[in-house]
């Protein structure tokens, strides 16, 4: 019996038929005409439902000529079979981190940020960049983010906000109440950090063109998303 993805502010609208379908393509990247094997659903139904999940996102028809999962579909099955799910993670690595730990804590990260946002994480995990765009303006009201996904973030949205590059650092500075910091980003002597004491504040303030408020607040509304 499967999980529910509703508690994931997702919309129900795989049924229990889909479900195996993407199960047995999880266990073996498979054609459509071994699938018609293992199920023994007529090649016409089976065909029209493959291409129903292929149009929702859950699987795609790789270049070997075989039906795979898409990360949508993975994290599908991880909702519905459970977060603890190791062989579902260790694929999911493979597309995040190979670090497998790694990928299971910006899975949670990822999680908890569309959760925040009660908006659903599978209408917008095939293209992550809007949930790390949220992230970004959660640590900006005061979120303190994993170190595991602040490099994911520095990593995937590099080229889109205002980091500045310095002897080895890479980064987003910001003044609060507690006094200088580093927002996110990479520190040479502290690592992928998220609201840490920045010595080197005044510095890399002055190469900082870009408000970083206005740039995030641009940020958090960008593909149609906006935080609550």
């Amino acid at each position: 019996m499967k999980n529910s993805v509703e508690e994931y502010f997702c919309k129900e609208e795989l049924d229990c038929r889909d479900f195996s379908i993407l199960k047995y393509i999880f266990s073996s990247e498979t054609s459509l005409y071994k699938l018609e094997k293992i199920t023994k659903i007529p090649i016409a139904t089976l065909w029209r439902i493959v291409n129903r999940l292929e149009r929702l996102g859950y699987v795609y028809h790789s270049s070997r000529g075989k039906y795979e999962l898409t990360l949508k579909g993975l994290f599908y099955l991880l909702f519905s079979e459970g977060l603890e799910n190791e062989k579902i993670m260790l694929s999911i690595s493979e597309r995040i981190d190979k670090d497998v730990e790694k990928t299971r804590s910006i899975v949670r990260c990822l999680i908890t940020t569309a959760l925040e946002n009660k908006t659903c994480i599978l209408d917008y995990i095939n293209e992550l960049r809007p949930l790390l765009r949220l992230a970004v303006v959660k640590a900006l009201e005061g979120k303190l983010l994993h170190r595991h996904f602040v490099e994911f973030i520095t990593e995937k949205l590099g080229d889109e906000i205002p980091f500045v590059e310095l002897e080895g650092c890479k980064l987003i500075t910001i003044t609060t109440n507690r006094g200088n910091e580093i927002l996110i980003g990479k520190c040479k002597k502290q690592g992928y950090v998220s609201h840490i004491h920045c010595p080197h504040y005044y510095i890399l303030n002055t190469r900082q063109s870009n408000n970083i408020l206005t740039s995030t607040e641009k940020l958090s509304n960008k593909e149609g998303i906006v935080s609550s």
